[in-house]
């Protein structure tokens, strides 16, 4: 390469804008799959990019220049674990989540039982009982401390609780808070409305949030398989999710991450077995146990 091609570089360098996250991100998720598919023996098929996309010769040190940058400008990772990948692969995890959701043992729960749960975090184990039809007081037990009590509402009044014991004669204004609802959606289309209904998330428009509402649902209800498909299947068609390849949840079992879209960083992951694709949490809290029970402190 001699001084005038040299210059020519640097100046096409110099007056091209760096591209913003956005941006890169495609390429970069592309750049990532084809690594993954070398690695594995079976690189993808060639593209044929056509004479449009035909580089002078000292361009390539530019376009070179501009892959490096894709990969050094973008984060390896946007919630942790193994790199991102394209999200036609998330989509596809995720349809295999519904359907090993299809295949998971269901029985209707009665108004006057519990949902029992246990999950593990960095703080350590979290047990609760919480009413199916809202109106039974629950409890919850964490990380060692004295167990709480979930108030059912009853008539539109929840006893106010002081300690372990409820205060005599004490109540404020509730709604019945089940945790479970018989009649969710059972489709994807129908459960994409739900979840963007006002009150189940804070900006229908926004992938984040969305990833959010899918979270707190399949977190704090306990769903017939056909809810529960469509929910994985509804998460598939939000913009913008990713594969993450080796992860663990916070109890230390291994899995398969679904990473939602973040404008802040904060991470938002849904955590599956790599086999069987059943459910294990999410970043945040991993699912141990998730039962039905017929009384408050009975364990499945």
């Amino acid at each position: 390469m001699d001084v005038d091609e040299m210059k020519l570089i640097k100046e096409f360098g110099d007056s091209t804008p760096l591209p913003d996250r956005r941006q890169l991100r495609p390429g970069r998720n592309r750049l990532i799959v084809a690594a993954a598919a070398e690695r594995a023996g079976s690189a993808p098929a060639k593209r044929s990019w056509g004479r449009r996309w035909a580089w002078p010769t000292g361009m390539t040190v530019g376009l070179a220049a501009a892959i490096s940058g894709v990969l050094a400008l973008t984060p390896a990772g946007e919630v942790g674990g193994g790199a991102p990948v394209a999200s036609a692969e998330a989509a596809q995890v995720l349809h295999s989540a519904a359907d090993a959701a299809l295949k998971a043992p269901f029985t209707p729960p009665r108004p006057d039982q519990f949902v029992y749960t246990r999950s593990e975090n960095v703080y350590g184990t979290h047990e609760s009982w919480s009413s199916v039809d809202g109106t039974h007081d629950g409890r919850y037990a964490q990380y060692g401390e004295e167990p709480g009590t979930h108030p059912g509402c009853r008539d539109g009044k929840a006893a106010v609780y002081k300690g372990p014991e409820p205060v005599p004669g004490e109540f404020e204004a509730c709604t019945p808070d089940p945790s479970y609802i018989p009649d969710l959606p059972t489709d994807a289309d129908a459960m994409l409305a739900y979840l963007k209904e006002p009150g189940h998330t804070r900006d229908p428009n926004s992938a984040y949030h969305m990833g959010e509402a899918v979270r707190n649902l399949i977190s704090r209800q306990y769903m017939r398989p056909e809810s529960r498909a469509a929910l994985f299947e509804a998460a598939a068609e939000i913009p913008g999710i990713t594969v993450v390849r080796d992860v663990a949840d916070p109890s230390g079992r291994p899995g398969i991450g679904i990473s939602f879209p973040s404008s802040d960083g904060t991470p938002q992951m849904l955590i599956f077995d790599r086999d069987s694709y059943a459910f294990l949490g999410t970043e945040f809290e991993a699912r141990m146990e998730y039962a039905i029970v017929d009384q408050v402190g009975q364990l499945p």
